[in-house]
């Protein structure tokens, strides 16, 4: 992957991640304890949320080093990180 195209595919992920929150808890498109929502929740949204954590960390790691030039990937980065804290490990 190219350097400007891994921050913006863990940003993605995030919004893919903060998509199914909104329409399943907030509008109950489908019910909030349903089969449907756990099954999206299981076979899809974890394993994206494991996938853009790791990017994520692949992209902090690598951007300790320059972070004066670096600076913009961690902000885009970091709502991903946020995103698997807390709903993964805080809750």
């Amino acid at each position: 992957m190219g350097k400007i195209v891994r921050p913006i595919v863990s940003f993605s992920i995030f919004i893919i991640c903060i998509l199914k929150y909104f329409l399943i808890n907030v509008l109950e498109l489908v019910p909030k304890y349903g089969d449907i929502n756990r099954i999206i929740s299981w076979l899809f949204i974890f394993p994206l949320a494991i996938v853009g954590l790791i990017i994520s960390m692949i992209i902090l790691i690598k951007s300790i080093k320059n972070l004066k030039r670096k600076w913009l990937d961690i902000l885009i980065i970091l709502p991903m990180i946020l995103y698997v804290y807390y709903f993964y490990i805080y809750l």
